[in-house]
């Protein structure tokens, strides 16, 4: 824990100025309490709400502030205009969300509201209107969601969509309402179905990437939306990992056979809206899942009751997302039908196998490719019933995206679209063994490319906004240029993925050593580590295996990741073989259908070309940007700060912090800011004595700017300025010396020589004036003199007479 001298520190320098006197003036900024979490204290009023805010935005300093909002139960913290920092309190908020979403829309339709804090539903308002924007041309806003698992990307982006959809349709909770707005509601449930997992960092881990395009009339409503997946981890499929699981669908359709009777049930209560669901429900009685499965394996015995329950609750509500799709009755026995067929073919149940996925030939055509060789019979059935799976699976995923796609897109026309992006992304993603050594392979390689892509347009979009916005105002500003990681992705795209394309093992050179001379041709040796150290412990013997896996390192955003180079090179090539065309043989409509990839496709390349299509669609302009934290997983965010240090340089806050510092400004009408204070200080009546005044007392230039059209300030410094003027500068204005030292401010300013002119002007018809007072005064002098000596005169006159009297008397 940082002393609590040091904390005090970091508010004094955050919110305090020190006037001339070297008295520090207190901002007492009051903000509302937050709108979702409830029983919250209000926020402290000198401690910064956005992180631009910080004027040293060190790690130390931004840490301060998520500790004290994750000790206030608030989420959110502001990272410039576009971006928030999402802190996961790991509390279940479900219950209060259609309350906190429909509670917000009707408080908070404006967007400026008065309560600064930051909330994820504000920046969903600000992306919706970027995207209705005139001045849009590409009518497209975007939001990027990134954390590493566990950091609250699914739940952001649920909390995203509740909010859009119950804006574009006040009725969407009514079941009894089909609408557009249900539908992508329902699109999540089923993809996460399908496409999430437990891992050890997160109980309901999206292995995709998922993007959502949502396209809006001009009146905010949605007309249609698409699904576009990326790098979807079907390995995961025949994987096992301790303390991780499957797919969500292996279990819930599991637990749904199990538990049958109350799937009946269930059936029965909802027939009315769902008219299939009961026959449904009788052909899942009939998948005899009624055996201990190897493809469950993971978890299947230690899974909680609360786990059950939330599986078979799940399963319910995948039902119903089926009937919000319009997916047909056949359509989804097919899918349950392939998915339980997988589940018995891993067990080697061919008999079972063959009648749910309806390939008669199954067992023959496996047989078939089984040959006499170096590797045993077994381990070669194994991998062809791996890849048989692995390749369905994936497979069944795409087609259910596409069925998806034709329902959300079904009657919008695509010459009135205004598109919103939401993009649920990844963090970095580091795989460890028991020894704590890295094991990073292909999925991993790719997985972090895709998150440094994303960095480099958090960083394109800090550094765009901020030149924007002072040309805009024909200012010109000297910011520090931020450490981007382009090298890094020069050393994946023009070094690994190169290479990757182009070994060839007849060349007689190793992939390493091809890779090690790209980068070194290529100028990326800053990033890339040749040997990485793999650990201080290690035995010879645990040394020599490392070797042999020709590791190579790569210095990412925040984090040193090893990578096991001839892994990727072995998985990169997608695994496409004539025993997979036995899909041709079902008379299933599903499996039938399934389309292969070409055999010399490479992953790296269809990645790369598949995150540069997205980059595309998002653009820089109006990008928003979510960056969520995991809070050392569960535990208070106090107790490791490194772990928390790690996450501020893995995500680019720490790289950007600075610039935001000294870019992010609130930018306010000339006239309507000038009014504003005009209306509140007594004595100010003009623009340019709202100048003087801010001038006067030394506020720090860098604080604010006068623009050609708008004023540039900070945040803190437009709400504090009339605290200010009220409660420690009114003696100054209702002084005697007032005018005193209103000339005083005049004469230091060139922009007063006017008034200075007029000054002197007065004070010369003033000094004439004197002059002539003086001769006044100089000719009644004169005559006060002559009047003496009249005076004067007239008593020796009358002293002669007198004396003439006396002598007169005396004769």
């Amino acid at each position: 824990m940082q002393s609590e001298d040091n904390e005090a520190q970091l508010i004094s320098s955050s919110q305090y100025y020190t006037n001339n006197s070297n008295q520090q003036i207190n901002n007492s900024n009051q903000l509302e309490t937050p709108l979702v979490e409830e029983n919250i204290c209000q926020w402290n009023q000198n401690m910064p709400y956005n992180i631009a805010d910080i004027p040293n935005p060190s790690l130390d300093n931004i840490l301060k502030v998520l500790k004290y909002s994750y000790s206030k139960k608030w989420s959110y913290i502001g990272l410039g205009h576009n971006n928030i920092i999402l802190l996961n309190l790991f509390q279940d908020i479900s219950q209060t969300n259609n309350k906190n979403n429909h509670d917000f829309i009707s408080t908070h339709q404006n967007i400026d509201n008065q309560n600064p804090l930051p909330h994820i539903l504000k920046l969903a308002e600000k992306a919706i209107q970027a995207c209705l924007s005139q001045n849009n041309i590409q009518k497209t806003s975007s939001i990027i969601i990134q954390g590493i698992s566990g950091s609250g990307k699914t739940q952001a982006c649920y909390n995203i969509l509740k909010y859009i959809t119950i804006k574009s349709n006040s009725e969407l909770l009514k079941y009894n309402t089909p609408s557009i707005e249900k539908s992508i509601l329902s699109t999540r449930v089923i993809l996460d179905a399908f496409g999430n997992a437990k891992t050890i960092n997160n109980p309901d881990s999206s292995r995709y990437g998922f993007n959502l395009q949502i396209h809006f009339d001009n009146q905010k409503k949605i007309r249609g939306a698409k699904v576009i997946t990326i790098l979807f981890q079907g390995s995961r499929v025949i994987q096992k990992r301790k303390m991780e699981r499957n797919f969500h669908i292996f279990y819930q359709l599991y637990i749904a056979y199990k538990r049958i009777q109350d799937l009946k049930s269930f059936a029965q209560q909802n027939k009315d809206y769902f008219p299939d669901i009961v026959k449904i429900v009788e052909e899942i009685e009939k998948l005899q899942l009624n055996s201990d499965f190897a493809i469950l394996e993971s978890h299947r015995d230690s899974d909680s009751d609360q786990q059950i329950e939330k599986d078979f609750e799940n399963f319910k509500k995948l039902l119903l997302a089926f009937r919000d799709l319009n997916f047909s009755l056949q359509h989804i026995l097919d899918i349950i039908q392939c998915v339980a067929g997988l589940i018995h073919l891993y067990e080697y149940n061919f008999t079972q196998a063959q009648e749910l996925l309806k390939i008669q030939v199954l067992e023959t055509t496996i047989n078939q490719k089984i040959q006499d060789s170096i590797q045993s019979k077994k381990l070669q059935l194994e991998s062809i019933v791996s890849n048989i799976i692995v390749d369905f699976y994936f497979n069944l995923f795409q087609w259910i995206q596409n069925k998806i796609n034709q329902n959300l897109s079904s009657g919008f026309d695509q010459n009135q679209q205004y598109t919103l992006n939401i993009f649920d992304s990844f963090g970095l993603d580091i795989v460890e063994n028991e020894l704590g050594m890295q094991e990073n392979k292909l999925e991993q390689l790719m997985q972090n490319y895709v998150y440094e892509k994303l960095l480099n347009t958090f960083y394109n979009q800090i550094q765009y906004n901020a030149y924007n916005l002072f040309q805009s105002e024909n200012l010109n500003q000297q910011h520090d240029t931020i450490k981007k990681n382009d090298e890094i992705i020069s050393l994946f795209e023009n070094v690994i993925f190169y290479c990757l394309r182009n070994f060839d093992r007849k060349q007689g050179k190793s992939i390493k050593d091809m890779i090690k001379e790209q980068a070194q041709n290529a100028g990326v040796e800053n990033v890339f580590i040749a040997e990485p150290k793999m650990g201080e412990n290690l035995t010879q013997s645990q040394w020599s295996c490392y070797q042999k896996q020709s590791v190579i390192g790569i210095k990412h955003t925040g984090n040193e990741i090893h990578y096991e180079i001839e892994a990727v090179i072995k998985n990169n090539q997608t695994e496409s073989d004539i025993i997979q065309k036995i899909n041709t043989f079902s008379q299933n409509s599903i499996i039938k259908s399934f389309i292969l990839q070409p055999k010399d496709q490479k992953i790296t390349d269809e990645t790369q070309q598949a995150i540069n299509r997205l980059i595309g669609l998002f653009g820089v302009q109006y990008t928003f940007f979510v960056k969520c934290f995991s809070t050392n997983y569960e535990q208070a965010i106090s107790s490791d700060n490194n772990v928390i240090n790690t996450e501020l340089m893995q995500s680019g806050i720490e790289q950007s912090a600075l610039l935001l510092c000294q870019s992010y400004f609130v930018s306010i009408p000339r006239q309507e800011f000038v009014a504003r204070y005009v209306n509140i200080f007594q004595t100010i009546k003009t623009e340019e004595q709202l100048k003087y005044y801010i001038h006067y007392y030394n506020i720090d230039k860098e604080l604010y700017y006068f623009g050609s059209n708008s004023v540039l300030i900070k945040e803190h410094l437009k709400n504090s300025l009339a605290d200010k003027y009220n409660n420690d500068l009114m003696c100054l204005h209702n002084s005697q010396n007032y005018d005193y030292y209103v000339q005083k401010v005049k004469e230091i300013n060139e922009d007063q020589n006017r008034k200075c002119l007029q000054i002197k002007s007065d004070m010369q018809k003033r000094d004439k004036e004197i002059d002539e007072l003086k001769q006044r005064e100089k000719n009644l002098e004169q005559s006060n003199i002559r009047l003496k000596a009249i005076l004067q005169k007239n008593f020796q006159n009358n002293d002669r007479l007198m004396s003439d009297l006396k002598k007169l008397q005396a004769n």
